[in-house]
């Protein structure tokens, strides 16, 4: 799924009735098994409604137990399990690297990761602390990239796409919150890097692009058509697949 759902409007942890592009993916024969997703917040888990998707996931402070558990996933399950950050969040360490792990032994062909720090330092009003996760999050960046780089199976075939799911406010008060109360969090910015995308640079002044357009452009990197199945999903956006 990639597409507005009237029928939600909390972020209640309940599992989403639609399916995500994940779970679409997944059913596919090519991607069974080969799909995997992480999550700082343990709300992603039932937004990718983990027990009927069918794929591993891991979000929150949940340890990751699917064999094999390397002493890595070992040490990560021990310090989740001892260290309190928020109450349906962990740090982005934990499933940064917990997901790393999982790529280095499971290869998958896709991989989701969602991160959360910069959000709730943001809401709890610290600057500081909201700068450091953006900075660390762009080191996780760089070690990702150049660790797929870094394996035959992925180096010189693989698309990174990275993007926020909202943006912030812009007064000096509202920047530490989001939502229709203010109207700036509604513009988010995109980044696509791979084999079979432009190196365009920061672009500006170009047609509007949109969030519900990630799907099928995911999608359309891996050659197939999201929109066919799911006609309320934006279209891809065509500058990526150029």
């Amino acid at each position: 799924m990639w597409f507005a759902d009237s029928r939600i409007t909390s972020n209640d942890n309940i599992p989403n009735a639609n399916v995500t592009v994940l779970e679409w993916l997944h059913e596919k024969a090519a991607y069974r098994g080969k799909v995997a997703a992480f999550g700082a917040w343990e709300v992603i888990a039932s937004i990718l409604n983990a027990k009927r998707a069918g794929f591993a996931v891991n979000a929150g402070y949940e340890p990751f137990t699917m064999p094999p558990v390397t002493p890595g996933l070992t040490l990560l399950n021990r310090l989740k399990n001892e260290t309190y950050a928020w109450d349906d969040e962990a740090f982005d360490s934990f499933a940064f690297h917990t997901a790393l792990e999982y790529l280095k032994m499971h290869k998958p062909r896709i991989l989701y990761l969602s991160l959360g720090e910069t959000d709730d330092w943001a809401h709890e009003g610290k600057y500081d602390a909201y700068l450091r996760a953006a900075h660390r999050v762009d080191q996780y960046l760089k070690e990702l990239w150049d660790t797929v780089q870094s394996m035959e199976e992925y180096r010189g075939n693989t698309a990174l796409i990275f993007s926020t799911d909202h943006g912030r406010g812009e007064a000096p008060e509202e920047w530490k919150s989001h939502g229709e109360k203010i109207p700036a969090s509604k513009y988010i910015w995109m980044a696509f890097t791979g084999p079979d995308t432009r190196a365009l640079g920061e672009r500006a002044k170009v047609a509007p692009v949109t969030q519900n357009q990630i799907a099928a452009t995911l999608a359309g990197l891996l050659g197939e058509n999201y929109g066919a199945d799911v006609p309320k999903a934006g279209q891809p956006i065509r500058d990526v697949l150029q």
